[in-house]
């Protein structure tokens, strides 16, 4: 519950669109982030990511305690917690690797106008990724 509450908090921050332009990304953030900073509103999508990652990461890991418990006794409390922790660390290093992949405001603008100059003149926070990067790719696999 505490996962999803933090997820939720993250998009009601960002309160984001994504716009898909072949082989590109690009965020369009309209929440508080966007009059904090760029960086905020990317770093908390960031971070929103990471916490719907964990949610599969936690669905597979219930499942597996269910079958778990149908033929063997229950795992102590203490491993159920370094369980999840663990199941904590690959989605936290994705969200990590993730915010290097952010590019430059600038090349994200000019993208826009050569590609979708009606989105720059949208109220907001814009971020993205132009092309597809090593931290990207990373992050998508």
């Amino acid at each position: 519950a505490f996962n999803d509450l933090i997820s939720v908090c993250c998009d009601l921050f960002t309160m984001q669109r994504l716009l898909v332009i072949p082989g590109n990304l690009i965020y369009l953030s309209s929440g508080p982030c966007s009059v904090i900073a760029t960086r905020s509103c990317y770093l908390s999508y960031c971070v929103q990511l990471c916490t719907l990652v964990y949610s599969l990461y936690i669905m597979v890991a219930s499942f597996a305690y269910r079958l778990w418990i149908l033929h063997r006794p229950s795992p102590a409390t203490r491993a159920l917690l370094v369980v999840l922790l663990v199941l904590y660390v690959p989605p936290s290093l994705v969200a990590f690797a993730f915010t290097f992949a952010q590019a430059d405001i600038r090349i994200v603008r000019e993208f826009l106008r050569q590609n979708a100059p009606l989105y720059l003149r949208e109220p907001g926070a814009l971020s993205g990724h132009t092309g597809l990067t090593f931290h990207l790719a990373f992050t998508i696999l």
